[in-house]
């Protein structure tokens, strides 16, 4: 997780009345934060990542959010991670590692402490390993990738149509304490309906800190009854928001 010296986030700024680079700040915030796991050779921290995947194909998917100084930083780090975690987990993926590419205007200590533990958070709910990324200075965004490994057990099968399909929202409020652990429930819950050969979007729509959407991370899921229990399983023990708005059977 390295950018250019020219580029640092604090390289240049006072912080608590001392200098802070961005390889201490890759150290405090993140690197000591990282949870090894099975197949990392090179992780955050070194130049490249190195992966052992066994031989087996790797899938990535991605996610960028407009960040806010307006926007707490365990919220914006909940909704890009959960984001791209979730597109992955919808190619019946289940992610393993992510980068984090982050570009800030000023370096805010409080605001990059709740970053970087609701990241720390998250990925560790998740069984994931942050191994790198970039850390840059200008217009505040944080881009995420999620990568896993596929097998043949985890690739979807097409769609059977059920005797009644349902397409359900789910909405997750990121302002609570407990948001970190139902975005790994709902990452284990997608890539097992996306098996299942279910079809989940999630919701893209570009979100500030000026937009309601900037505290919710949200997707559509469409799948039989069985799927849709599932869903709504999580949604009562996590106290999520759902809303099934199209059957057809």
């Amino acid at each position: 997780m390295r950018g250019t010296p020219r580029g640092a986030v604090c390289g240049r700024r006072l912080t608590h009345g001392r200098l802070v680079d961005e390889f201490e700040l890759i150290r405090r915030c993140f690197r000591e934060r990282a949870t090894r796991r099975p197949g990392t050779v090179l992780g955050i921290g070194d130049d490249a990542a190195l992966l052992d995947t066994g031989g087996l194909p790797l899938a990535h998917a991605s996610a960028t959010a407009q960040l806010s100084a307006r926007e707490d930083g365990g919220v914006a780090a909940c909704r890009v991670f959960g984001t791209a975690l979730i597109r992955l987990a919808a190619r019946a993926v289940t992610p393993r590692w992510a980068t984090l590419g982050l570009t800030l205007e000023a370096c805010d200590p409080e605001w990059i402490d709740g970053f970087a533990a609701a990241t720390a958070t998250v990925c560790d709910a998740s069984g994931v390993e942050l191994i790198g990324g970039d850390t840059t200075r200008g217009p505040g965004r944080a881009t995420v990738f999620a990568l896993g490994t596929e097998t043949a057990l985890h690739r979807p099968t097409a769609l059977q149509p059920p005797a009644v399909a349902a397409a359900t929202a789910v909405r997750l409020s990121l302002s609570t304490g407990s948001a970190e652990h139902a975005i790994a429930d709902l990452v284990s819950v997608c890539s097992d309906l996306a098996v299942r050969g279910a079809e989940i979007r999630c919701d893209d729509t570009p979100a500030t800190g000026d937009d309601a959407r900037a505290g919710a991370l949200e997707f559509i899921a469409l799948t039989d009854a069985a799927g849709m229990d599932a869903i709504l399983a999580v949604a009562r023990r996590r106290s999520l928001a759902t809303r099934r708005f199209e059957t057809n059977g």
